[in-house]
């Protein structure tokens, strides 16, 4: 019974995983601190996720300004936790 349990756990566990997957997939951006620079300076990047490049680097800001110009609407970014 304990046995059943754990794999039914695990099984919870890897659907969850699976639809997190899922939906960073539907994403076209992600949006990343640069840890050597955030505390001092608050920087981001904003990664194009099919191209796999920074579009854009500087303060919440400027990204968002970005994203206004460009028309990105923010359910299109995975926002780094």
């Amino acid at each position: 019974m304990q046995e059943i349990i754990e794999k039914s756990k695990k099984l919870t566990s890897l659907l969850e995983e699976l639809q997190t997957s899922k939906k960073v997939e539907a994403l076209d951006y992600h949006l990343v601190k640069d840890e050597a620079h955030f505390l001092r300076f608050g920087l981001l990047h904003l990664v194009d996720l099919k191209t796999e490049k920074i579009v854009v680097s500087g303060t919440q800001t400027r990204i968002d300004s970005y994203c206004n110009l460009r028309n990105i609407n923010k359910n299109q970014i995975l926002f780094a936790h």
